[in-house]
């Protein structure tokens, strides 16, 4: 073989390597289930200083450890005067 077909052999299995990429990931996106509703998407959240957003029962969020999200709402109890 030529280098000029061994090079167009590399471009098709690299095309179709991506194309299978790009398949895989249509896929795992359509069964992927939406969100329970609109207010869970806190991708789509945004917060500006000053505002009050209350978050559903349930609502998990993965920037604190659990210990870190125990802390936050001891901290908010604190400040409502629930806790003394």
């Amino acid at each position: 073989m030529s280098i000029l077909e061994t090079l167009c052999i590399a471009l098709l299995v690299f095309s179709a390597f991506c194309a299978l990429v790009e398949a895989v990931k249509d896929i795992l996106v359509a069964r992927a289930p939406p969100p329970a509703c609109p207010c869970r998407d806190l991708h789509s959240l945004t917060l500006t200083p000053g505002s009050v957003f209350e978050l559903p029962p349930g609502t998990r969020l993965t920037t604190f450890s659990t210990e870190g999200a125990e802390d936050v709402a001891r901290a908010f109890k604190r400040a409502a005067g629930e806790v003394h």
